[in-house]
């Protein structure tokens, strides 16, 4: 053998590892590429998890106050309705005090009590239906803003550990 054949194959063996060091850098190269993109991916979700606590954070602080104005619309509503029964009970006092059939019948003209008594136990309903109907939108405007706020506790969370993986 020649001194050039004995040295092919240690060239051989050069050009292999030389190739393999290679095909490891393009391999370093491709997991580096998409560890950065992985990197950018975690910064765009970061991003939109931000915006996205912005506006969880801007639907929070509105059920306080829309909660309120439901509270101030019953408080609101059950005074009328206060006003409504004062007003009914001096019509019942002065139906009582008609005396004759007579009356009774022109007070009932007058100011319409038949339909008044055929209605005063549905009227009453309806109000308490509707002011259940305003207790329960309150309480479920409470209670959503409350899950609303637990939300965005574990956004801002999730949010301040990905900010810190990603400036470590």
């Amino acid at each position: 053998m020649s001194t050039g054949d004995s040295q092919t194959p240690a060239s051989m063996q050069q050009l292999s590892d030389d190739t393999k060091a290679i095909s490891d850098d393009v391999q370093q190269l491709n997991n580096d590429s998409q560890n950065h993109a992985n990197l950018q991916t975690w910064r765009d979700d970061a991003a939109k998890l931000a915006s996205d606590a912005k506006r969880l954070k801007v639907d929070v602080d509105s059920l306080g106050p829309a909660a309120d104005r439901v509270d101030e619309v019953a408080a609101n509503f059950k005074n009328w309705w206060d006003g409504l029964k004062s007003a009914a009970a001096g019509h019942e006092a002065t139906l009582s005090q008609c005396t004759t059939d007579v009356g009774k019948s022109f007070f009932d003209g007058q100011h319409g009590n038949d339909g008044y008594n055929a209605n005063k136990q549905g009227l009453e309903d309806f109000v308490a239906q509707v002011q259940q109907f305003l207790t329960d939108c309150s309480s479920s405007l409470r209670e959503a803003q409350k899950g609303l706020q637990q939300t965005e506790d574990v956004v801002t969370q999730d949010l301040n550990t990905i900010n810190g993986e990603l400036n470590a």
